[in-house]
């Protein structure tokens, strides 16, 4: 099932590739088992989510990239990625592609997981980088980052990274990328420093780190339902629930412009149908 072949043929008038459920694994430009059309924008959906869509990757470099162009890919698991230093194994985007509701695990990589793009409601968890980092860059609203398998050095975040009511629990040794910002987001380590991100940051929760920042950051539990088993949803008497800073000093809340954008520009549009 080739999603790559799909986009080839998008255009003006077919700006919307719905997925089918299966499991993606043909076709690819050489490079990535999908690159978005660059003459157009395009937004590739699941029809039932990242539980019941994936696409693999594989022999092909990455998982997905979404190049230069506006878009937004939505509600796919990305897994598979296994080349070696390939930078974005996971996803490659820009400031101006989106990835919504997507899933990226059981990859295992030498470079960067995810590069760039802006990524909202992705949960992140089961990969293994050995060198770069998790996460490259990017801005990044309701980000879910579990368990994954980082060697020595390797920073969950690196530099110039943004984050938005991220919740970061279960990575063991974790380190941070300079000029990391966060902002009503939760952190929970295990031993390590949390200095490097920004002192811009406001509104977020840490616990279990050697230190944090002087400001920006309060340490106490923040009573998450299993980490341990990978639920990372706050629950009742979480000082998360209600707390932080108001939406109004956030420019990348979880509905942003760029979501709105997304599903804005399939209305009226006629869908490709993969699957």
């Amino acid at each position: 099932q080739s999603i790559q072949k799909a986009m080839k043929s998008v255009g003006y008038n077919y700006p919307l590739i719905k997925l089918k459920p299966g499991t993606y694994d043909k076709g690819s430009d050489g490079i990535n088992r999908v690159l978005a059309n660059q003459n157009y924008v395009t937004f590739t959906r699941s029809v039932e989510g990242a539980d019941k869509t994936t696409i693999r990757g594989d022999s092909t470099m990455r998982c997905f990239n979404g190049g230069s162009r506006k878009g937004a890919l939505q509600g796919v698991t990305l897994t598979g990625g296994s080349r070696a230093s390939t930078a974005g194994c996971g996803w490659y985007g820009s400031s101006t592609f989106s990835f919504l509701d997507c899933v990226v695990t059981g990859n295992s990589v030498s470079g960067a997981l995810t590069v760039d793009g802006r990524s909202i409601r992705c949960r992140i968890v089961g990969n293994t980088v050995t060198s770069g980092s998790l996460v490259s860059g990017g801005v990044h609203s309701g980000l879910e980052v579990g368990a994954n398998t980082l060697s020595s050095g390797v920073p969950i975040f690196g530099a110039d990274s943004y984050l938005s009511q991220a919740t970061v629990a279960g990575t063991s040794g974790a380190t941070f990328g300079n000029n990391v910002t966060a902002i009503n987001s939760i952190f929970v380590g295990s031993g390590a420093a949390l200095e490097a991100v920004s002192v811009a940051s406001v509104g977020n929760i840490a616990s279990g780190y050697s230190s944090v920042p002087a400001a920006g950051f309060t340490v106490v539990d923040p009573v998450l339902a299993d980490v341990a088993n990978g639920d990372l949803r706050p629950v009742a008497g979480s000082p998360a629930i209600g707390g932080g800073v108001a939406p109004a000093a956030d420019n990348y809340a979880a509905d942003s412009k760029w979501y709105r954008y997304a599903g804005g520009a399939t209305k009226g549009s006629k869908p490709f149908v993969v699957g």
